[in-house]
């Protein structure tokens, strides 16, 4: 009888937190959930449905306030940075119906990796990345740093080095 509440509760891709722990519901069965660790983003598990009990709702900003990330929408993105997101989000999508069977996803992984010549570290991290956030603009490629701001000793000693070297 209690199962059956806590299921009603929780919803597919719903977004759950208890402290400083947040999860992402992925799929569901009878008395378990298969989830995503949206903080220390690793590879979705089964776990019971008494596990989560405790956790409670959250929203998609709270999540990118939590993990500090800036969800940047596709329409703004430059032509480089749309491309390299729907390239990373074409690399993983085989992968995303079979997601919830470890066995079926490891093989996929394993040929994923070999076909576009990447490692299969990658394909994991942009899955994780993709399942966390459910969105694809979460896939572009990293902006580049800030410059930082130069002390005096810093400029001269470039100065120098450009001028004599």
């Amino acid at each position: 009888m209690k199962n059956n509440s806590l299921q009603k509760k929780i919803t597919k891709n719903q977004l759950l937190q208890n402290d400083t722990q947040l999860i992402r519901i992925l799929d569901m069965e009878a008395d378990r959930v298969f989830i995503i660790d949206c903080i220390k983003r690793t590879m979705p598990v089964w776990k019971d449905i008494e596990s989560i009990k405790e956790y409670v709702p959250c929203s998609e900003d709270t999540l990118q306030e939590i993990t500090d990330t800036i969800l940047i929408d596709l329409d703004n993105l430059d032509s480089k940075g749309r491309k390299t997101a729907y390239e990373r989000y074409i690399m993983i999508a085989p992968l995303l119906p079979f997601v919830s069977d470890q066995k079926k996803r490891k093989e996929l992984i394993n040929s994923l990796a070999n076909i576009n010549s990447v490692s299969k570290q990658t394909i994991r991290y942009y899955l994780c990345l993709y399942l966390v956030y459910q969105n694809i603009s979460i896939l572009i490629r990293k902006q580049s740093v800030k410059e930082s701001v130069l002390s005096q000793d810093e400029k001269n000693m470039r100065w120098a080095l450009n001028k004599f070297f």
